[in-house]
C-alpha cells in the first residue's frame, strides 16, 4: 500500500502507526466531500479536540470551547487554524500534544491524538514549513495549510498513536 495518495487534487500521506476511529459527520450532507475535498490532519489538545468533534468543524483562535474557555492561537496567529497533508508534520513538536498513560503492567506510554479532516479546496493557502520536518511525500513548501474558514475543514477520523515512554 503506497504511503501517499491524492484526493480532491491534493496529495496527503497515509497515516502509518496510527489507529483511526471514524467520527460521525453531522455538518455536511454533501457526499461529494469524500472525492472533492483534500485530506489533511489537524493537531490539537484533548480539550479542544472534544469541542471540534462535538461541533463538527475546526475552530479558530478566539472561538469558545464547550466549557466556554477560548481557543488560543498557534504561534501568534489570531486569524487562522492550521492543517497539513502530512502526519509527520502534524505530529511534530509544535502541534503535538502528548498525554501520559500509565499501564498497571507495562509502564508509561505517550498517547497522541490528531484529527483527519476533509478540507474544501479554495478555502486555504499553503506555505512552507515553519518547523524543520522531513516528509518524503510532501514538499516542504506546501506542507502547511492555513485558513480562516473554520467550517471548511470537517473532521471525520480521530487518529491515535501510542508509544512507550523513554
Amino acid at each position: 500500500m503506497p504511503g501517499y495518495r491524492v484526493v480532491g487534487g491534493h496529495g496527503y500521506t497515509v497515516a502509518r502507526g496510527w489507529v483511526r476511529f471514524g467520527l460521525k459527520v453531522t455538518t455536511s450532507t454533501d457526499t461529494t466531500i469524500w472525492k472533492q475535498r483534500g485530506t489533511c490532519y489537524h493537531g490539537t489538545n484533548n480539550k479542544t479536540s472534544r469541542s471540534i468533534i462535538s461541533i463538527g468543524h475546526l475552530l479558530l483562535p478566539g472561538d469558545k470551547l464547550l466549557d466556554n474557555t477560548v481557543v488560543e492561537s498557534v504561534y501568534g496567529s489570531k486569524d487562522y487554524f492550521y492543517t497539513s497533508p502530512s502526519t509527520a508534520y502534524t505530529a511534530s513538536r509544535l502541534f503535538r500534544f502528548k498525554h501520559n498513560y500509565i499501564s498497571k503492567n507495562s509502564g508509561m506510554y505517550k498517547v497522541q491524538l490528531i484529527l483527519r479532516c476533509k478540507q474544501k479546496p479554495g478555502t486555504f493557502q499553503r506555505h512552507s514549513v515553519v518547523i524543520p520536518i522531513t516528509d518524503p511525500y510532501i514538499s516542504s513548501d506546501i506542507i502547511e495549510w492555513y485558513s480562516s474558514i473554520a467550517t471548511a475543514a470537517i473532521p471525520y477520523s480521530a487518529m491515535v498513536r501510542i508509544r512507550k515512554a523513554k
